[in-house]
């Protein structure tokens, strides 16, 4: 069996955590009503996608498999993604994006 290398849970919570942007992003890109906005959100949602599966690929090319995890937030976050109330400023500001600090930990990208 292959060493498992220090780095491989991170590899996991990276191809995870861009799953699941794409995920929210591509529901949200369905829901906007503005041409714009959806193009913008719709090649995001496909660069994460691309992103998650890059990361993917690496680990089973190390001998190993992408590991599921629960995502405590992952339903909020779908939910305030497809929401047809909520402005899409509203969505941005809900799910935290482009603020410097994530849950009062400066965020690491």
């Amino acid at each position: 069996m292959t060493e498992k290398p220090s780095y491989l849970g991170l590899l996991n919570a990276i191809s995870l955590a861009e799953g699941e942007a794409q995920r929210y992003l591509s529901v949200w890109a369905d829901t906007t009503e503005r041409d714009d906005v959806r193009a913008v959100i719709s090649t995001i949602a496909l660069r994460e996608g691309e992103h998650s599966i890059a990361f993917a690929k690496r680990m089973c090319e190390l001998g190993f498999d992408v590991m599921e995890r629960t995502d405590a937030k992952a339903e909020e976050r779908l939910a305030v993604a497809s929401s047809r109330t909520l402005s899409d400023l509203e969505k941005f500001r809900c799910l935290g994006l482009g603020e410097p600090e994530v849950e009062g930990r400066p965020d690491v990208f």
